[in-house]
């Protein structure tokens, strides 16, 4: 699908992903991945970006007691 639609950044939520899963396994090709993982059972973000798009993750504090995930 992304290859399909010529994606330059695709967005997933409730991935389910923990730390226990590589980011290689769900890499993209010519993508940077970016997650923001929930470690629990629902939950979980992940951004890809093309390759050639020049970005960073910018860091915001966490929220305690929020269940919004963000990841900017």
């Amino acid at each position: 699908m992304v290859n399909q639609n010529d994606s330059d950044i695709v967005c997933i939520t409730e991935t389910w992903l923990s730390n226990e899963i590589p980011g290689d396994t769900i890499a993209l090709k010519d993508f940077t991945l970016f997650r923001k993982d929930r470690e629990r059972r629902d939950g979980g973000i992940e951004i890809f970006v093309k390759s050639n798009i020049q970005c960073k993750r910018f860091v915001v504090p966490e929220i305690l007691d929020c269940v919004t995930e963000i990841l900017w």
